[in-house]
């Protein structure tokens, strides 16, 4: 992984790791702490797995940092070694979602 993705991805992380106590909900704060091990778990070794990375953790540390998760964060990480991109993730919730 490049520095500069090295060292966001590293920052969220801290963030996450920060403000996961605060959240209110026991189950949600169990959800935030395999999602972050999912995440460190990822491979980094091409540009691509890298942005994927990096979109689920800033994604997570934005609703770590506002007391709420949502989204794909409401239920535990996948089994599999990769990840979908987090848009195309986000897209399959909400056609699911429309009737």
């Amino acid at each position: 992984m490049a520095t500069r993705d090295s060292n966001e991805f590293k920052y969220a992380l801290r963030d996450i790791a920060a403000h996961a106590p605060k959240l209110s909900n026991p189950y949600d704060r169990v959800r935030c702490s395999e999602w972050a091990r999912k995440l460190a778990s990822l491979p980094d070794d091409n540009l691509e797995a890298c942005k994927v990375k990096n979109e689920y953790a800033q994604f997570l540390r934005i609703q770590v940092r506002n007391n709420f998760l949502h989204g794909p964060f409401m239920s535990p990480p996948p089994e599999t070694a990769t990840l979908s991109p987090l848009a195309e993730n986000l897209g399959n919730m909400m056609s699911q979602q429309v009737p």
